[in-house]
């Protein structure tokens, strides 16, 4: 397997991992929750439930989002215009054109050496929270559907979003 893709294996690997966790942690009654990493990096066509690179591990739960993982060694820069928006919203593109009807898209995103940050629609999150105006450690962006993005720290996120608003009993 190339180093490349062993990398963007493991990150789908541990961001299945620190969902279960933040899932369990906050919502201690889904003690059986298990994400895992999508076969086939998301091409698991033999499932029409399933997109994505995470999905739910067994069939107790019901996963209300689509989550892509792009993990490299280093990002283009978000603020060239030319190169890093480009990229940021092709894999929001991505994400939002693969996620299954009547669930939400999530991006994660890494690159070395630094933390993971997530994208997601922004309406959804201020449903979610409460907030009206997030401003701490987030970048804003119009999608090419015309609704605003918010990218923001995975933690940021564990904070503002509830986890049955992510996982459901089915």
């Amino acid at each position: 397997m190339p180093k490349s893709k062993a990398k963007g294996s493991a990150y789908e690997r541990e961001i299945a991992q620190r969902l279960e966790n933040w899932v369990y942690e906050t919502y201690p009654e889904f003690n059986d929750v298990e994400f895992i990493r999508v076969p086939n990096s998301g091409g698991w066509k033999e499932r029409p439930d399933i997109a994505g690179d995470v999905c739910m591990g067994n069939d107790i739960y019901k996963l209300l989002v689509t989550i892509e993982c792009k993990r490299l060694r280093q990002f283009p820069k978000f603020s060239n215009i030319f190169s890093g928006w480009a990229d940021l919203n092709s894999w929001w593109c991505q994400t939002r054109k693969e996620s299954i009807p009547d669930t939400k898209p999530l991006l994660f995103m890494r690159e070395d050496r630094c933390p993971t940050l997530v994208a997601m629609l922004k309406d959804w999150v201020s449903r979610e929270s409460g907030y009206q105006y997030l401003e701490e450690g987030i970048f804003l962006f119009t999608d090419d559907w015309g609704d605003k993005v918010v990218v923001m720290g995975i933690d940021t996120l564990f904070s503002l979003v509830h986890p049955t608003s992510i996982v459901e009993l089915k």
